[in-house]
């Protein structure tokens, strides 16, 4: 995702909803184009088995 205009958030303060907001805005008028996360691939399979690490760890203890 690009980052958020720097003048609206300075403007406006910093919070999470208002950055989704923001970049929506940009994205919808074509300032930013953003593409989702892919929910495949090998990244996808990286972030997977860790999650099954992290959680049987956590089962064992």
């Amino acid at each position: 995702m690009n980052r958020p205009d720097r003048t609206d958030r300075r403007r406006r303060g910093k919070s999470d909803p208002l950055e989704a907001q923001n970049a929506a805005r940009a994205v919808l008028s074509g300032r930013a184009r953003a593409q989702a996360n892919s929910v495949d691939g090998p990244v996808q399979i990286a972030r997977m088995y860790k999650r099954t690490k992290g959680s049987a760890v956590e089962a064992c203890t």
